[in-house]
């Protein structure tokens, strides 16, 4: 059994996003470094081909059970944007099924 998820949502993967590696500024103070792949499960590479940004966001805020509909949700939402964001920006080619 694997132990790789999608990277959105914890799901299952069944495909992957090539992305460059770069130094995530959307978790400032900490430094988080993402490298190679995203691995995305079927419903979040729906919403990422759809550009479905705003219920992605959504997806990976509910994984995040602690959260509510506090301002901490509303910081941690913007984060999960930003991170999206950066994503695409480093992205490199389109979805290919899982290797």
């Amino acid at each position: 059994m694997s132990d790789r998820v999608c990277d959105f949502c914890n799901g299952v993967p069944t495909c992957e996003y090539p992305c460059a590696d770069f130094d995530s500024l959307a978790w400032l103070p900490d430094a988080i470094e993402s490298t190679g792949p995203w691995l995305a499960c079927s419903t979040c590479s729906f919403l990422i081909d759809a550009g479905d940004w705003s219920e992605l966001a959504d997806r990976a805020l509910a994984v995040i059970g602690k959260y509510n509909e506090s301002h901490e949700a509303l910081v941690m939402r913007n984060r999960i944007l930003v991170f999206h964001c950066e994503f695409r920006e480093h992205r490199t080619g389109s979805m290919e099924p899982v290797r």
